[in-house]
């Protein structure tokens, strides 16, 4: 039977390898998609909201206030042409 690698948390060297190598299949752990809906559903606040995102709820401020899971977290930006335009933003405190 073919390994399963739980994407989730971390994941080790021999995971990868036997994704990439050995066809492993991946699953995402029921923790992983509650944290992917809780940030899917701050994002689609922010890009539905016609006020300015103030500084503090910027990715980066809130990865270096040690917020988990920033991973792909889109920001609507709203030129002043009125083009609305989407930025998408990885943070992580190092």
């Amino acid at each position: 039977m073919a390994k399963t690698v739980v994407i989730g948390g971390s994941i080790s060297l021999e995971d990868v390898v036997a994704v990439a190598r050995h066809g492993a299949k991946v699953e995402i752990s029921a923790e992983a998609l509650e944290r992917m809906e809780k940030t899917r559903r701050h994002v689609e606040q922010l890009a539905e909201a016609d006020e300015p995102v103030a500084p503090d709820a910027y990715p980066l401020s809130l990865a270096l206030a040690g917020v988990p899971g920033l991973h792909a977290l889109r920001h609507a930006i709203r030129w002043p042409t009125g083009e609305r335009r989407v930025l998408s933003v990885t943070a992580a405190r190092l």
